[in-house]
């Protein structure tokens, strides 16, 4: 069936946008962790992915320690894989994960295993409420938000449209269905009044 059209967020441009402002902070380098989500997401649930491209196309003296699915989507499935991982690895420089909850539990186990000082940068991803208190107290390093605002306004618009013309877009002679994608920027302290 082919649809008159889809509107989707770019999970794996937030991966990608994630990575390249990270990877700025690092200096182009470092030890890094990816915290996803559970592997049955993971193929439609693409910012791990995108952020794992990024570094492997333009950071050769960044090192990805390990990437893991964890076994929930919980800010306490975040917090324990990452206690686990803190006793595993002594030099750890960022770790990404999609999701800001994550991200929460994550500085969570940082902060019980009195690492903070070792200035480990944690990204989230979402701008959720929590996210965003911890992005200003400085406890995440940076973030990523899509304007689901402009996503939805063109769904709205493009509908009411179609609807008063009548046009679709198998009567355009489209075979698939047009995607419009609604891409991700990272935000860190500098751009989130933005």
């Amino acid at each position: 069936v082919v649809h008159t059209m889809y509107i989707k967020c770019d999970s794996y441009s937030g991966g990608w946008v994630s990575a390249e402002a990270m990877m700025q902070m690092l200096g182009g380098k470092g030890n890094l962790l990816l915290l996803d989500v559970p592997a049955e997401q993971a193929v439609s649930t693409t910012f791990c992915k995108g952020f794992e491209d990024y570094v492997t196309e333009n950071n050769p003296d960044a090192s990805i320690l390990e990437y893991i699915n964890l076994n929930g989507n919980a800010q306490e499935d975040a917090y324990n894989a990452m206690r686990d991982l803190l006793t595993k690895y002594d030099d750890i420089d960022g770790i990404y994960s999609p999701d800001d909850n994550f991200g929460l539990g994550i500085v969570q186990a940082i902060q019980e295993a009195g690492r903070l000082d070792e200035g480990i940068l944690v990204w989230g991803t979402d701008l959720q409420p929590g996210g965003i208190d911890a992005l200003l107290a400085g406890d995440l390093a940076g973030s990523c938000w899509s304007d689901r605002y402009s996503g939805l306004y063109a769904a709205f618009t493009s509908a009411l449209y179609f609807a008063q013309t009548g046009i679709t877009a198998e009567s355009l002679g489209y075979t698939k269905t047009p995607t419009t994608y609604v891409r991700f920027m990272a935000v860190t302290q500098d751009n989130i009044d933005e």
